[in-house]
């Protein structure tokens, strides 16, 4: 009988921890060498602790200046409340980094676990997606995205755990510290009852005005075509082609794109094979892969959409690919165009010049499918009114044709 492969989850943690403390302590080599680095390391999470430091002093003055000043912010003002709060600074850069680095590396070590990885090359996909250039560059940089990546994680295991209130007090808090995260709130909340909703509608109204105060008063969005991924979508690559078009018409042309994909998407799911590959229910028997699974991919699903730059933002596409390959009952031969697709996606990212199109092509055809899929998910838990009148407009297959 062959013997089956088990790596244990502490030898996991402390494989990613030490590797990408060694990365820390060598100028994060790798980076260097696709040539994506920072100036330094932890540069980002420098720059947002060295706002703090600012702000005890010259307080909300730090959103008027531009990007690139020392004092500069760009992120929710009650984030800066509640770093101020704690009071750290600039000088405490390193250790709140490699902290990071820790809680990444336990959470590897608790997913190994957790997942029962019995196959080596499972085991090689999972340690290509966390080695992979963008997960590397959000550590490498210390964004605070690592932070909203943690606060997701907790309210996914939050829902699944029942603490639904608790899981949306989460996802509200990420939502004012980095705003994208307020699509995945209002979400979460319709799967509330009929009288919450209400309440929790007028939260993200309110939640919403916030966001929209603090981005007014600050330097907005922050858009490069250096290691992006979504929007600007199509007209990155019509550079290419030495057409250059303004980013809205851009943003207007990267969503026609899509919207093509998911017609096509639509148009397929007619066979019963695809519709079953669809059903998040019917993949997933643990509630607590499903949960991690959905929230991760809303939150990549409206980072696209949005635009939002560069690329360790797909961390949260990673992280719901390797749940689906290796926490679902989804049939082989599908988990491994996931896993396929999802290297192509990752590895080909920094590479602006050749590869980097086919892996946003295939981008944009896995989002297309993820927004059929949790919109098809979503609907199925509404009220039988809502989907009565749905249906009137939208043929949409049934629970019962899969």
């Amino acid at each position: 009988m062959k013997k089956k492969f088990r790596l244990p989850g502490v030898f996991s943690a402390l494989t990613v921890f030490v590797s990408f403390v060694m990365f820390q302590f060598m100028g994060w080599f790798p980076l260097k060498y696709w040539a994506i680095a920072g100036p330094r390391p932890f540069v980002d999470l420098e720059s947002v602790l060295g706002s703090a430091d600012c702000y005890r002093n010259i307080g909300f003055e730090i959103y008027t200046y531009p990007i690139g000043h020392p004092c500069a912010y760009n992120y929710g003002s009650v984030l800066m409340r509640v770093i101020s709060a704690i009071g750290v600074g600039k000088a405490q850069t390193l250790i709140i980094g490699l902290t990071f680095i820790l809680i990444f590396s336990v959470f590897i070590g608790v997913a190994v676990n957790s997942l029962k990885l019995e196959k080596f090359k499972t085991f090689a996909f999972l340690s290509l997606v966390v080695f992979s250039p963008p997960v590397l560059l959000l550590f490498e940089r210390g964004n605070l995205d690592i932070f909203i990546y943690f606060l997701i994680l907790g309210a996914a295991l939050s829902s699944a755990a029942g603490f639904s209130l608790l899981s949306l007090t989460t996802v509200l808090a990420s939502a004012l510290f980095k705003f994208y995260s307020i699509v995945l709130f209002v979400f979460a909340a319709t799967f509330q009852q009929l009288k919450h909703r209400i309440v929790l509608l007028a939260i993200a109204i309110l939640a919403a005005l916030q966001i929209y105060s603090d981005f007014k008063r600050g330097p907005g969005f922050i858009n490069t075509e250096w290691t992006s991924f979504g929007a600007p979508v199509a007209g990155l690559y019509l550079k290419y082609l030495g057409i250059t078009i303004p980013y809205f018409w851009s943003v207007i042309l990267g969503l026609m794109l899509l919207a093509i994909a998911l017609l096509a998407v639509i148009l397929i799911s007619r066979n019963r094979t695809l519709l079953s590959i669809m059903d998040i229910d019917k993949i997933f028997s643990n509630n607590y892969f499903k949960q991690i699974y959905i929230f991760n991919l809303v939150t990549h699903i409206t980072c696209y959409i949005l635009g939002m730059s560069f690329d360790y933002r797909l961390i949260f596409l990673a992280t719901s690919s390797v749940i689906l390959v290796c926490g679902s009952t989804l049939a082989l031969f599908y988990r491994q165009i996931v896993a396929a697709s999802t290297l192509v996606i990752l590895w080909t990212s920094v590479n602006l010049q050749l590869l980097q199109p086919l892996g946003d092509v295939l981008i944009g055809v896995v989002t297309a499918l993820s927004i059929i899929q949790i919109f098809r998910y979503w609907f199925f838990y509404q009220n039988i009114k809502f989907k009565a009148r749905f249906l009137r407009f939208v043929r949409f297959p049934s629970r019962s044709q899969v």
